[in-house]
């Protein structure tokens, strides 16, 4: 009955942490974008379209 309760043994247990892969660039994403008069905070979440803009602003230097 003890394995009925909870995560069975044979199941691979999950993260929860978010990937951080991209987190190396943030500092660079951020200072871009307030160069460019985008708001952004210094912590958190970047939304997206200032992602997709510094992506294309960096694939065209």
């Amino acid at each position: 009955m003890a394995e009925e309760q909870g995560r069975q043994k044979d199941q691979p247990s999950r993260s929860t942490a978010p990937s951080r892969s991209k987190g190396k660039e943030d500092p660079a994403l951020r200072a871009w974008a307030k160069s460019q008069g985008l708001s952004v905070n210094d912590r958190g979440r970047v939304p997206p379209e200032i992602k997709e803009a510094y992506e294309k602003a960096k694939h065209n230097m």
